[in-house]
C-alpha cells in the first residue's frame, strides 16, 4: 500500500483517500482503519455498507471504525443508507 501511495504523485484540486472496506464484522474495520491511518493518508473513506445488512448492523460497525480515524482529518462515508434514512 505505501508503494502505490508513493507512486501517485501530485495532482491539482485532488485527494487521495484510503478506503476501509471489512464487512461488518466492527474488529476487522478498527484493524483496517487502524493500519490504513499508520500509511497517512490526506483522508480515508468508509464503504461497503448497505450491501444487505440491517440499519442496527451498520451503525454498529460504523461507530467504532470511525472513532479509529483521525479526527483531523477528512472522512467520506461512501453509499451508506438507504434513501429512506
Amino acid at each position: 500500500m505505501s508503494r502505490f501511495s508513493s507512486s501517485l504523485g501530485t495532482r491539482p484540486l485532488a485527494i487521495r483517500l484510503a478506503g476501509d472496506h471489512a464487512s461488518i464484522v466492527w474488529t476487522l474495520r478498527v484493524r483496517c482503519a487502524e493500519t490504513l491511518t499508520k500509511l497517512d493518508f490526506p483522508g480515508y473513506a468508509l464503504g461497503g455498507f448497505s450491501v444487505g445488512e440491517t440499519t442496527h448492523q451498520m451503525v454498529t460497525a460504523l461507530e467504532p471504525s470511525t472513532d479509529a480515524l483521525p479526527a483531523d482529518k477528512p472522512r467520506y462515508l461512501m453509499g451508506v443508507g438507504r434513501p429512506a434514512d
